[in-house]
């Protein structure tokens, strides 16, 4: 491999060896710049299709950022989903329409039954490579390829953004205090507010606080009465 060859020229080559290596080598310089055009083309999709930005930055036509293994896997899947479904619509318009390249639209009917007397002969009309039946039912063939290219890009770009996309929001603290939410302890312990005691039995003003019972002067009076009433007895 030339290293002129750019990204996008190494997977068309690749296509081409392995995909369609029944094309004559006449052939194989206009396919390989058909199918790099298309692979280019088909950029913007893959971006869509796995939430990227590769574009094309220099005259190299080297995409920016390369493309992975995974990436280039499902852009050629693209091309050949693509490549099958535009093959069954060749097919199915050279039935009806004169304008399409090898159509047989103004051809002549081949015939499918002669008879002669007591002789008759019959072919099946799928028989002529060229009838419409037989077109018709190869446009199907190639639909179905079609389809099963398209139901594994769903496979594989569901695999890709599930396992290879990065994580867009970062929960904090303050979101799992207030929603709850799992996460990840923090190194730091939080500090726990201690529950307040309560109130201890006599906070406060004391019972019987202000004046003691019997204290004044009425108190020191008793005394000295009582002294009185023993004198006046005696």
């Amino acid at each position: 491999m030339s290293e002129e060859v750019n990204q996008i020229g190494e997977l068309a080559s690749g296509l081409l060896m392995y995909e369609f290596d029944y094309i004559s080598e006449e052939q194989k310089p206009f396919e390989l710049q058909l199918i790099s055009g298309s692979l280019s083309g088909r950029m913007g999709e893959l971006n869509i299709l796995l939430n990227q930005s590769f574009s094309f930055t220099g005259d190299d036509g080297n995409p920016f950022p390369r493309l992975q293994k995974e990436e280039s896997d499902i852009l050629e899947l693209l091309y050949i989903r693509d490549y099958n479904t535009k093959q069954a619509q060749k097919l199915l318009r050279g039935v009806y329409d004169p304008g399409t390249a090898e159509s047989i639209a103004d051809s002549p009917t081949p015939w499918i039954e002669l008879s002669e007397g007591d002789t008759t002969i019959k072919r099946s009309p799928n028989s002529n490579g060229s009838s419409a039946a037989n077109r018709i039912t190869m446009s199907k063939d190639f639909k179905a390829l079609s389809q099963e290219a398209r139901e594994k890009i769903e496979q594989l770009v569901y695999a890709y953004n599930m396992y290879g996309a990065e994580p867009r929001q970062v929960i904090t603290d303050d979101c799992c205090d207030s929603c709850h939410c799992p996460s990840e302890e923090s190194d730091t312990p939080k500090q726990e507010n201690k529950p307040t005691p309560p109130p201890s039995q006599g906070s406060g003003p004391s019972q019987g606080s202000g004046p003691a019972q019997g204290s004044g002067p009425a108190a020191e009076n008793t005394g000295e009465e009582i002294d009185d009433e023993i004198v006046s007895d005696i």
